[in-house]
């Protein structure tokens, strides 16, 4: 009997569950959790623990860690009522055929050029510009 294991980063922000990130292990899954709950924008996080089971063609969810910024949450907030409606295990459709456990970064994660750098690359290319068009009447006056 095969059994394929992958745990799932979910952090609660804007009011909904967002996978994160997903782990091949526990450690680091929990590890990345912990590190998660520390930003800001980031109300709540949970580890999930996805099993696929070959035998009966099936995942498996289960939550094996979770953590709130506060003591007593509200009722109707995710540490309360997103946890205790949503089933410790549930069967869903199998995975495609090519399903192993990797680690996925959220995009808003991945760095790029932010808008700051643009900003001066367009304003360099403007005065570029308007450079060589005084250079250019200068030189058809000199004419």
């Amino acid at each position: 009997m095969s059994k394929e294991v992958a745990f799932e980063v979910q952090a609660y922000k804007d009011g909904n569950w967002t996978i994160d990130s997903v782990a091949g292990d526990r450690d680091q899954a929990i590890y990345e959790a912990q590190r998660l709950i520390q930003t800001s924008h980031i109300w709540a996080v949970r580890v999930v623990q996805e099993s696929f089971h070959e035998a009966s063609n099936s995942f498996v969810s289960k939550i094996v860690f979770k953590r709130s910024k506060v003591q007593n949450p509200p009722s109707g907030s995710p540490a309360t009522s997103a946890a205790s409606t949503q089933a410790a295990s549930q069967e869903r459709a199998p995975p495609p055929r090519d399903f192993a456990p990797s680690r996925h970064r959220h995009p808003a994660d991945k760095k790029g050029i932010g808008f700051l750098p643009l900003l001066f690359v367009f304003f360099g290319i403007t005065l570029a510009g308007i450079g060589m068009v005084l250079l250019l009447r200068q030189l058809s006056e000199s004419l």
